[in-house]
């Protein structure tokens, strides 16, 4: 199983009034087209307030792309 502490789609993102934390920036989890919606690999939400997905580093994956 590949986790998201290892995947080059888990980034740390830091803001002035919260505590830093890391997202997941993979383009299979998101608001996404119809025709990506309905794709079988994919996570989409359909709440259009720029949310994002912030797995913690133990969180299997089946897009993991090693970091380098």
């Amino acid at each position: 199983m590949n986790y998201c502490e290892t995947c080059a789609f888990w980034k740390l993102e830091k803001y002035p009034t919260i505590n830093a934390r890391n997202v997941c920036s993979c383009q299979k989890l998101c608001e996404c087209s119809e025709e990506e919606a309905f794709a079988d690999d994919a996570l989409t939400y359909s709440y259009d307030e720029s949310g994002s997905f912030y797995p913690g580093p133990k969180f299997g994956c089946v897009h993991h792309k090693e970091k380098e």
